[in-house]
């Protein structure tokens, strides 16, 4: 048996699974009192991915009773500690169709029910025991966290999220699909993709021409979703799309929001999302497991505010100014009062967009409080004004690296 790390990473196909899973496993020692460590643990995401299996009726929190989930295969099974509750909690992950078992002890174990034939270890080591020869899949960096506990995480830390945008398509669909996987790697925590509409009247002038450009060069909303159904699966990070209204009408919100998802996009902003069609579209998007982000403005009155904080998943998008994207010579100092008024109405994590575009700039927001910081038409530019894609992807890096590494 082969000893792991206490994070490990352990990729495998199961005969019965049409892709392969990766499993990102942490060991925690805890009893009901520490149940929420458990419940944000990556083990929430293991239960994200067996749900996305059709087993939608798995045991989602853990109670005095303690019947927690444990095991994953075709038929989920629980373990019950009768009575053992003060005891220290043991987890085991069960891959369906005999490949590896996973078995995580901690120093008080509790009394376990374990299947016929499968082994526990008895160190606080995790130990991948190969119950059947299986040719393991190779490791792949999707299936990442959705935008909400992606950003509590974060948040959790103590960190901020570096939230680039980019327009699709421009220069081109493949140059986007490597911008995407440059970000990726230059440690963005979400990316934005706008798709390029030809009235984007809430961007300024840069991202303006950026849509032109990417229409012109033959981007569409159907060529934007093949392309990230390529690229999603290796980024680990989650997208969300940036897109007008008017595009997803005329597709039909169920049509659009099914599409998405199949893109392996995880959120949506749409910034001219009337207030009135927010519900019917975000019930579309909650069908799809896509998160959709309300934005607030300096000018939304407080009672609007506190309704938007409400419905808004993922993040609150904090517009900085009035008026449309594009970098300003410094930040709103007004920003700093409005992430605090949103955090005295809700614990949800708070991103600011619109004129950011200096080390300075994403610094001062940080030290403000934010949870995230966005930045679009300063991203677009290294793209846009470049001699050549080659070249717009260097300055894209070096810029946004030099962007990365401003936050906390």
């Amino acid at each position: 048996m082969e000893a792991l790390d206490l994070e490990a990473i352990l990729p495998w196909t199961g005969p019965e699974e049409p892709y392969p899973y990766t499993f990102y496993l942490r060991v925690l020692d805890a009893a009901p009192s520490t149940s929420k460590g458990i419940r944000d643990s990556s083990l929430q995401h293991a239960e994200q991915l067996v749900r996305s299996s059709c087993l939608s009726h798995l045991q989602k929190k853990q109670t005095r009773t303690c019947q927690l989930l444990h095991s994953y295969s075709v038929t989920p099974t629980y373990h019950k500690h009768n009575g053992f509750c003060d005891q220290g909690h043991s987890l085991i992950i069960v891959f369906p169709g005999g490949g590896p078992v996973v078995v995580a002890r901690p120093r008080r174990a509790a009394r376990l029910a374990m299947a016929p034939g499968r082994r526990a270890v008895t160190s606080m080591k995790i130990r991948a025991v190969a119950a059947a020869p299986a040719a393991p899949a190779p490791a792949r960096k999707g299936r990442c966290l959705p935008v909400s506990q992606t950003m509590s995480r974060l948040k959790a830390k103590g960190k901020t999220a570096f939230i680039p945008y980019i327009t699709a398509g421009d220069p081109d669909l493949a140059t986007t699909a490597e911008a995407l996987r440059l970000l990726d790697a230059c440690g963005a925590d979400v990316i934005e993709l706008g798709l390029p509409f030809s009235d984007p009247y809430a961007d300024g002038p840069v991202i303006q021409a950026s849509s032109a450009r990417a229409l012109a060069g033959g981007a569409t909303m159907d060529g934007v979703l093949e392309m990230l159904k390529e690229v999603t699966p290796e980024l680990s990070c989650p997208v969300v799309l940036f897109t007008y209204f008017n595009p997803i009408v005329r597709r039909g919100l169920a049509n659009f929001t099914a599409a998405a998802k199949e893109a392996g996009v995880h959120g949506l902003i749409v910034p001219d999302l009337p207030y009135v069609a927010a519900c019917t579209l975000r019930s579309e998007a909650m069908k799809n497991n896509l998160e959709l982000v309300l934005l607030t403005t300096p000018a939304t009155p407080e009672e609007r505010m506190k309704e938007i904080t409400k419905a808004s998943a993922g993040f609150i998008y904090l517009v900085s100014v009035n008026g449309v994207t594009g970098p300003r010579a410094t930040v709103n100092s007004r920003v700093q009062s409005l992430i605090q008024e949103i955090k005295q109405v809700t614990d949800k994590p708070v991103a600011v967009g619109f004129g950011i575009s200096k080390p300075e700039h994403v610094k001062q927001i940080a030290e403000w409080g934010a949870d995230g910081v966005i930045i679009g038409s300063a991203m677009v530019k290294q793209l846009g004004e470049a001699a050549s894609p080659k070249e717009g992807l260097k300055r894209l890096e070096a810029y946004a690296r030099s962007m990365k590494s401003a936050l906390p």
